[in-house]
């Protein structure tokens, strides 16, 4: 079994862009929930 460093990179790089999107948009669903609260509640 070797090691492929391209490879490696590659997985590496597709799971750090699924979690900035889901960073993205965890943050975005955040912010929509307080502009909620505030609108409704204020």
């Amino acid at each position: 079994m070797s090691f492929d460093l391209d490879q490696y990179v590659e997985v590496r790089r597709a799971n750090w862009a699924s979690f900035v999107k889901l960073t993205a948009y965890g943050t975005i669903g955040v912010i929509a929930i307080l502009v909620l609260l505030a609108l409704f509640v204020l």
